[in-house]
């Protein structure tokens, strides 16, 4: 199925589709993994919108990713700046490379950041609605926290601001806290050295925090 140069939705239905948009801001419509999209450079901001799990891993021209339906499905970025939306039941969300701005939705939804590098400060990523309160949201990380504390307030968002609320003494190996810059909520999940690196550590942006964060948030399991 191949799409014009205007905006198009393609949906191939049942079976495995292979789906080409063209020039023009166009949403895919995803209901196998077996399903092919073709999406050039400089052709729109494209969207799949997909009720299985799926990954955007390879296809580096499409920006947005949006889970659908009511199962508990999961969601893979690119090294772009993307978007992905999780769907009303329990989602893994992994943003990859690049500055991504996550929401989970409804459910128990996990972020991902195994890999640390894939939100350090000069592109960190935006959760828009996670929820600390015990039973709901989840960091998802390779090795388990050691503690979590709050550092307070910066006064600058910049590394030497942040680096002198995360020093070696209370941002230890595999820890994470929080800190806030004004009325903006902050994430930092440490590497396996004691203090703040702006180049190995994750610096996440929560924009919408409901709930008290802690230990309770941080897990390595996937399911």
């Amino acid at each position: 199925m191949t799409g014009n140069a205007a905006n198009n939705i393609l949906d191939g239905g049942a079976g495995t589709d292979t789906l080409i948009g063209g020039t023009g801001n166009d949403i895919y419509i995803v209901d196998s993994t077996t399903d092919t999209i073709t999406e050039n450079v400089g052709e729109g901001t494209d969207t799949i919108q997909s009720s299985v799990t799926y990954t955007i891993a390879a296809l580096a021209n499409v920006e947005y990713l949006t889970l659908t339906g009511t199962t508990a499905i999961n969601g893979t970025g690119n090294a772009a700046n993307n978007v992905i939306t999780g769907n009303s039941a329990n989602n893994t969300l992994t943003g990859g490379l690049g500055k991504d701005t996550l929401t989970g939705g409804l459910g128990v939804d996990r972020f991902d950041y195994r890999t640390l590098a894939d939100s350090v400060f000069s592109n960190f990523d935006v959760i828009t609605d996670f929820s600390a309160n015990t039973g709901n949201d989840l960091f998802l990380v390779t090795t388990a926290r050691t503690g979590f504390s709050n550092a307070g307030s910066v006064a600058i968002l910049d590394t030497t601001q942040i680096a002198a609320k995360l020093t070696t003494a209370t941002f230890t190996a595999n820890a994470a806290a929080q800190f806030s810059f004004g009325s903006r909520s902050f994430v930092a999940i440490n590497d396996a050295t004691a203090g703040f690196s702006a180049t190995t550590d994750a610096i996440i942006e929560v924009t919408g925090l409901t709930g008290t964060l802690g230990l309770n948030n941080f897990t390595t399991t996937l399911v």
